[in-house]
C-alpha cells in the first residue's frame, strides 16, 4: 500500500466519523511524516481549540455558548494567521464555470478542526463541485443563495439513493453531474428538490432561500 492510499483511507476515516478529534489527529501525524507540517499542525492546533472550549458534536459554539479561554483564544489567533497564510492551498475550492456569479463564503468558521465545515454558494455552485468538496472535507452544513433548478425526467431508478422513492414518478436521482448539466432548463419541484439534495447528501444539512 502506498503513501497515498494510506492517506485516503486516513480521509475516509474522517468523513466517516466528523464528529470524532482521533482521525483527525492520526491524518495530521501521516501529514506531517509526509512533508506537510504546517498543515498537520493546524488540524492539531484547531482540534485543541474544540477540546480546550468544549465544542458539542465537534461544532464551534457561537455568542454566549462559545466557551473562550486565554489559551484558546492564543491559539484562534495562531490557527487564524495560518488560514490566512495557507487558506488557498489547503482550501481551495474546484473551480466553478458558471453563467451567473458563484459565491463561495470564507470565514473563520467555515472552517473547524482543520476541514471544511460550512459553506455558502449559490445552488449551481454546490452542484458542480459538491461531491469534489465533500470526498476532501467533512462538510456538515452548506447554505444556499438560490434554489436548484432542474429538469426532473422518468427513468429506471439506478442509484441505491433511491431507497423509499420508489412510488414517485420522478424516481430518477440524479448525480451531481447530472443535475448540473441540466441547471437552469426548467424549475423543479421545490419539496422534491429539498429531498433530492437531502438524499444526495445526507451528511449535509442544508439551509435553503426562503420560499
Amino acid at each position: 500500500m502506498t503513501a497515498t492510499d494510506d492517506g485516503t483511507l486516513l480521509l475516509r476515516a474522517i468523513l466517516d466519523n466528523p464528529a470524532e478529534d482521533t482521525p483527525r489527529l492520526v491524518f495530521a501525524d501521516w501529514l506531517e511524516e509526509n512533508g506537510q507540517g504546517e498543515r498537520a499542525e493546524f488540524i492539531r492546533v484547531q482540534c485543541e481549540i474544540a477540546r480546550l472550549e468544549g465544542w458539542t458534536g465537534g461544532c464551534d459554539p457561537v455568542g454566549e455558548d462559545a466557551c473562550i479561554t486565554d489559551e484558546s483564544y492564543r491559539l484562534r489567533n495562531h490557527a487564524k494567521a495560518m488560514l490566512e497564510c495557507h487558506s488557498h492551498e489547503w482550501f481551495a475550492l474546484p473551480p466553478v464555470h458558471v453563467p451567473e456569479p458563484a459565491y463561495f463564503a470564507q470565514w473563520w468558521g467555515d472552517v473547524q478542526r482543520g476541514f471544511r465545515h460550512r459553506l455558502t454558494c449559490t445552488a449551481e455552485a454546490w452542484l458542480r463541485v459538491a461531491d469534489a468538496i465533500t470526498e476532501a472535507h467533512p462538510v456538515e452544513r452548506v447554505r444556499l443563495t438560490t434554489w436548484p433548478s432542474i429538469r426532473v425526467e422518468s427513468r429506471p431508478a439506478q442509484s441505491s439513493d433511491l431507497v423509499g422513492l420508489e412510488d414517485d414518478p420522478r424516481q430518477t436521482m440524479y448525480d451531481a453531474t447530472d443535475i448540473a448539466r441540466q441547471a437552469g432548463e426548467a424549475q423543479g419541484d421545490r419539496n422534491w428538490l429539498r429531498l433530492m439534495l437531502n438524499r444526495r447528501w445526507p451528511r449535509v444539512t442544508f439551509e435553503l432561500p426562503a420560499e
